[in-house]
């Protein structure tokens, strides 16, 4: 096994991570490769220092200085007050730009030419498809039931 592909499992082997085929490849090695078992033995090192319990002396006026922050009114910075003076105006113009927009296109694309009746719409059923009997049979009835004829 070669140096780099050592290293790069040299945290896995230490934690016992591997399985045995491959830590007894890496334990073969670090046992010729003094280079590599420095690099474990340091390595080992770092665990063994991350593993002791660390003292941290406590702030004397730590909480002086919390019940002071929280006792004093929060005021926003002047930055943010100027955007937001300018992004509320800026939001709304952009929202009635992207509306007539829209609307504009919407022309397009609705149809012109007659009032959208209950009535119009049957009419142009009946001319589209009229010459079935299925549908002027279904036409006939429901005129009837309406009242329409």
């Amino acid at each position: 096994m070669k140096c780099k592909q050592v290293q790069k499992r040299l945290s896995a082997f230490l934690d016992e991570e591997l399985d045995t085929t491959l830590a007894d490849e890496i334990r073969n090695h670090l046992q010729g490769c003094s280079q590599c078992h420095q690099q474990a033995e340091k390595l080992q090192g770092v665990y063994a220092w991350m593993a002791q319990p660390q003292a941290v002396a406590p702030d004397l006026f730590m909480l002086s200085r919390v019940r002071t922050a929280v006792a004093r009114p929060h005021h926003a910075s002047p930055a943010a007050g100027r955007v937001n003076r300018f992004l509320i105006p800026a939001t709304v113009a952009a929202g009635l730009a992207l509306g007539i927009l829209l609307g504009a296109n919407l022309v397009n694309y609705w149809p012109a030419g007659y009032p959208e009746t209950a009535q119009n719409e049957e009419a142009l059923l009946y001319s589209e498809w009229g010459q079935s009997t299925l549908t002027a049979n279904y036409l006939q009835m429901t005129w009837q039931e309406g009242g329409n004829q």
